[in-house]
Formats: structure tokens, C-alpha cells, sequence
């Protein structure tokens, strides 16, 4: 919606909102290209196979959709660096710089995301992997998806899966 509007307002001759534009479109670029890149953390293979066999199409259309998110994304940064949006800018006075600030956000966001999901792993997921399956039976992988504490104990949720199927899985346990 954010991109219609924008549109809008460019073609209307508001010159400042290409800058935002830009830099938007450049952060959401190296967000979908960080996504794609770490999706092996996220999800492995054998996760994403169980997915597959369970919801062949769902499966599929997901790395889709990140690639028309990443080709969106492009396509808008091209649109805002074109040479007569440029030599607009350049005439109203305004900075034609790449937006580098926005691929930095971008990469601060993916840096953050990935920092945030590396220290889960590292502070539960050995330990919510263990009670999972003393809980729900050893004849699932288990790939951790999020975790909590409150009031002295750690809460997670796993994703249990093998050949067959996924579930669901939610543990707490004693720090």
C-alpha cells in the first residue's frame, strides 16, 4: 500500500518522497536477500522436505514470494535512480546519492535478526531439543522457532518433524 501511495506521490512531482522511496527499496532489498540467504537457519532440509510432502504448493510459494519481494524491491530502487527522476532531483537542489543508508538499515536489520536467532539457539536450543524429546518421542527432529522466559522459566516452540509429519511442539523448562 506503502508503494501505491508513493507512486502517487511521484508522479505528482513530489520529488523528496524518491529519496524515501529509494532508501526503502534499497533496506527491503537487503532484507529479501538476507532472507533468502538464511533460510538454511531457519529451516533445514529435512523441515523443508516434511513441509513439502504436507503442503507441496504452500512450500513452493513461499521462496516465490521472497523473489518477487527482492525483484519488487529492485525494480523500485531502479525506477527512483532513473536518469530523469535524477536530473529532477538535481534541479530542485536535492541529493541524487545512492541511499546507502538504507542498505545499511537493511543489513542492520538482517544482522540483527540472525544475531538474535543464533543466541536462542545457543541459550535453549540444545536444552528445549532434549525435553522435547523426552516429551513428544525421539522420532522427530526438532528445530526451534521461538523462546521465552517468565517468571523463572524458559518456554519454546519447536517445530518436531520426520519423513511423515510436523508438529507443533511447546516446552518449558528450568534455566
Amino acid at each position: 500500500m506503502l508503494y501505491i501511495a508513493a507512486g502517487f506521490l511521484i508522479a505528482h512531482g513530489h520529488l523528496a518522497f524518491t529519496r524515501f522511496l529509494g532508501w526503502l527499496s534499497a533496506a527491503d532489498l537487503v532484507i529479501a536477500a538476507g532472507n533468502i540467504l538464511t533460510v538454511s537457519l531457519r529451516a533445514p532440509l529435512g523441515l523443508v522436505v516434511a513441509k513439502f510432502n504436507r503442503a507441496p504448493l504452500d512450500t513452493i510459494l513461499a521462496p516465490i514470494m521472497v523473489l518477487t519481494w527482492f525483484g519488487f524491491s529492485l525494480w523500485i530502487l531502479q525506477a527512483t535512480r532513473r536518469k530523469p527522476i535524477l536530473a529532477a532531483r538535481a534541479t530542485a537542489g536535492r541529493s541524487n546519492a545512492m541511499p546507502r543508508t538504507g542498505f545499511a538499515a537493511g543489513l542492520l536489520s538482517v544482522a540483527i535478526a540472525v544475531g538474535g536467532f543464533l543466541q536462542m539457539e545457543m541459550s535453549v536450543g540444545e536444552k528445549a531439543r532434549k525435553v522435547a524429546r523426552e516429551k513428544f518421542g525421539a522420532q522427530y527432529e526438532y528445530q526451534l522457532t521461538v523462546s521465552w522466559s517468565d517468571r523463572g522459566r524458559i518456554f519454546a516452540m519447536l517445530d518436531g518433524y520426520n519423513a511423515h509429519e510436523i508438529i507443533k511442539a511447546q516446552v518449558d523448562f528450568d534455566p
